[in-house]
């Protein structure tokens, strides 16, 4: 994108802590770039239908070129591809999905439909291993843990 361009944001449910994380963590370093213009957010409530839509009205009222898309699943995402295809817009827009666990997101990938979809794998059981080991030991607990994550993306499919 070279840090410039339209790009539509697609949340999933207001007020959950998922939302939250996703939005927050995605925007801290995308509004380190004021000529990256945020088209949204747009609810879609992870679902792939609505994600569909979303992008279906997006595209039709938003005619200068979209150059990523960024959905808090992957459900969500494979709807916004669904209408990008559909509208013949697809080719040299990023799509961000979220989850990394359908077979479905795997093709997405290898077929370039999709940029990226980062996975939790074990959806915080490192964080939750070592915070029991440090209650255990009588240590006071770290104020953040971050566990590592596996960005899903058509270079590193073998390793999915």
């Amino acid at each position: 994108m070279n840090y410039e361009g339209n790009w539509v944001h697609i949340e999933g449910q207001p007020g959950s802590l998922v939302n939250k994380q996703r939005a927050d963590g995605f925007l801290e370093i995308v509004n380190q770039y004021p000529k990256m213009k945020r088209i949204g957010p747009f609810i879609a409530n992870y679902l792939r239908h609505e994600g569909l839509r979303v992008m279906e009205d997006v595209l039709q009222s938003h005619k200068e070129p979209i150059k990523m898309v960024y959905c808090h699943n992957d459900d969500m995402a494979l709807g916004a591809i669904q209408a990008l295809k559909e509208a013949k817009r697809l080719q040299g827009t990023l799509v961000i999905g979220n989850n990394a666990l359908m077979e479905e997101v795997r093709v997405a990938l290898q077929n370039g439909e999709m940029y990226m979809s980062p996975r939790w794998p074990t959806f915080g059981k490192e964080a939750a291993t070592i915070a029991c080991d440090y209650l255990l030991q009588g240590k006071p607990l770290p104020q953040k843990y971050f566990a590592p994550i596996y960005l899903a993306m058509k270079e590193n499919l073998d390793k999915w």
